[in-house]
C-alpha cells in the first residue's frame, strides 16, 4: 500500500550543488557573490555562490557557529568558514575511490553537537560480498575529525547498484539512514525483479529507511523489534533510493524524497512500519523504456 505519494522535482538538491561547486576547478578561487536568477519550472530561484574549489560536492551540514561541512564524492570531508574553503580536508574516507565510483556520501551533525562535537558520515564499505553502506562517527576538534569509528554497516551487500546513504538526525537524536535498492537493471537492460524485490523483504536492509540510536544501536520502539525474521533497524520499506529527509516544521512528520525510475520520483511522509511499494507499485518507467510496475 502506498501512503502520501507526491511528485516532486529535486531542484533544491541541484541548487545546493550549484551553490558549492566551481565547474572544472579544484583550486581555491574567490567566489562570485553576485546573485544569479535561474528560470525553473514554476518560478525562479535566486542563487549566490557560497564558496568554490570543491570537487563533486554531495552532502552538507551546518555547524552551530555557521561553519559548513561538505562531502566530496572523491572521499574528502571539507570545511567552509566565512565563505572560504579550508585547503586541507577535515577527514578522508577509508574507501578507495576506484571501487564503486564514490568514496563518501553524506554528513550529519548530532543535535547536541555543542556539547559532544559528534559528526557522522556515510560511505561505501567494501567486502567479500561486494559493497554496502557504512556509517561512522567522530569528534570534531577544530578543523579535524578525530577518533572516527564505524558504528553501523547495512546488510545490503551487492556488487553494484545504488547505495543511497542519506543520514539525518531528528530532534530527538534518532539517526535515520536510507539504503538504496542496489538495482543493476538500469545498466544491463534486463527486467528481472529478483534483486528489486529485496525492498519488499524484511530480512535485509535493501530498499529501506532505517532508524538508529546515535551510537548505531537499535531503538527499542522501532516497528519491527522482536519480530522473527526481520531486521530491527527497519523503520519503513519498499523504497527505491531515498536521497532526502526533512522534518516538517509544523506537523513534525518525517518527509522523504525518493528517486524513482524514469518519471517516477516521489515525496513520501514516512510512518513507522509502512510499505511504500517499490518495486510493486511505481508511476515511472524502467530505463529500458518499458512501463514500471
Amino acid at each position: 500500500m502506498i501512503h502520501h505519494r507526491y511528485r516532486w522535482a529535486l531542484g533544491l538538491v541541484v541548487v545546493l550543488l550549484f551553490l558549492l561547486a566551481a565547474p572544472g576547478s579544484s583550486q581555491q578561487t574567490p567566489p562570485n557573490t553576485s546573485p544569479q536568477v535561474l528560470e525553473v519550472q514554476g518560478g525562479k530561484i535566486r542563487v549566490v555562490t557560497v564558496a568554490s574549489g570543491l570537487v563533486h560536492p554531495w552532502g552538507l551540514a551546518f555547524l552551530p557557529d555557521g561553519r559548513l561541512l561538505v562531502t566530496e564524492k572523491n572521499g574528502r570531508l571539507r570545511m567552509i568558514r566565512n565563505g572560504v574553503l579550508d585547503p586541507d580536508p577535515v577527514w578522508i574516507s577509508p574507501t578507495p575511490l576506484g571501487q564503486g565510483g564514490d568514496a563518501l556520501h553524506w554528513v550529519a551533525v548530532h543535535p547536541q553537537f555543542a556539547q559532544n562535537k559528534l559528526v557522522y558520515v556515510s560511505y561505501p564499505k567494501q567486502g567479500e560480498r561486494g559493497s554496502t553502506l557504512a556509517v561512522a562517527r567522530g569528534r570534531l576538534n577544530g578543523s579535524k575529525l578525530e577518533d572516527v569509528k564505524e558504528i553501523f554497516a547495512a546488510d545490503a551487500w551487492e556488487t553494484g547498484g545504488n547505495l543511497a546513504g542519506k543520514i539525518f538526525f531528528s530532534p530527538d537524536a534518532m539517526l535515520y539512514v536510507t539504503i538504496g535498492d542496489r538495482d543493476r537493471i538500469c545498466c544491463n537492460g534486463g527486467e528481472d525483479n529478483s534483486l528489486r524485490m529485496k525492498a519488499q523483504k524484511l530480512d535485509n536492509h535493501v530498499g529501506k529507511t532505517l532508524r538508529l540510536r546515535d551510537d548505531g544501536s537499535v531503538p527499542p520502539d522501532n516497528p519491527f523489534v522482536g519480530r522473527a525474521g526481520t531486521k530491527p533497524e527497519i523503520f519503513t520499506y519498499g523504497h527505491r533510493n531515498g536521497y532526502g529527509l526533512a522534518i516538517h516544521p509544523e506537523t513534525g512528520d518525517l518527509w522523504q524524497a525518493e528517486i524513482g525510475p524514469m518519471g517516477g520520483d516521489e515525496v513520501n511522509i514516512l510512518q513507522p512500519g509502512h510499505n511504500y511499494g517499490w518495486p510493486l507499485v511505481s508511476m515511472g518507467r524502467n530505463y529500458t523504456g518499458s512501463l514500471g510496475s
